[in-house]
């Protein structure tokens, strides 16, 4: 009895698992197809076409062992709460990683808590950890205004967007890097860095 409880237990893992793969392994089509059916959005999704084009492009002068421009594939996704940019996110992650841009399909979501550190010194070391583990893939930072400069003495969000805008150079090659949050926020977050316009 435990035998057989065992062989339809892993048996539905297995099962579980083919489908999961059969899921990750969706084409280039079918992520656009997924975008497409989100409503509204009409920005999103010409610049997903003009990505998608962009890779296509890219991928033919590489197999003609012509040059390629080396450029990253960051955005910044802004709107009112609800409105589809963390569904966003995750669909562009699994667009880069189906077009060869990236080398995993993984999304790392953080907030601009997850870059401050409570003590001096810390944060440079903590933004490096977040972006080390998110590197093959999307790093998604939902508020990202939030890292914009408050002044004062301890400026530990501008700390982590100097880290932060250095690395997304650094790191162009395997990592995306998508700011999201409320448009005006936005604006102000944007400006608050020269690395960033």
């Amino acid at each position: 009895k435990p035998l057989r409880y065992w062989y339809t237990a892993e048996a539905r893992r297995q099962k579980w698992e083919a489908e999961r793969r059969a899921k990750q392994k969706r084409g280039v089509a079918e992520v656009v197809e997924a975008i497409d059916a989100l409503t509204g959005l009409d920005e999103v999704k010409a610049q997903v076409r003009a990505f998608v084009a962009k890779a296509q492009v890219d991928e033919r002068r590489r197999r003609k062992g012509l040059p390629v421009a080396d450029v990253g594939w960051h955005m910044v996704l802004t709107g009112n709460p609800g409105t589809g940019k963390t569904t966003v996110a995750r669909l562009l992650g699994e667009l880069f990683k189906t077009l060869g841009v990236l080398s995993k399909r993984t999304v790392t979501e953080a907030a601009p808590a997850d870059f401050i550190a409570k003590y001096v010194g810390q944060t440079e070391a903590k933004t490096r950890s977040l972006i080390k583990g998110a590197v093959g893939g999307v790093l998604f930072i939902d508020e990202a205004y939030g890292l914009a400069s408050q002044g004062g003495r301890y400026d530990y969000q501008r700390e982590a967007l100097t880290v932060l805008v250095a690395e997304m150079e650094n790191q162009r090659a395997d990592l995306v890097v998508l700011a999201a949050g409320y448009g005006p926020e936005m604006h102000e977050f944007l400006s608050s860095n020269p690395g960033l316009q």
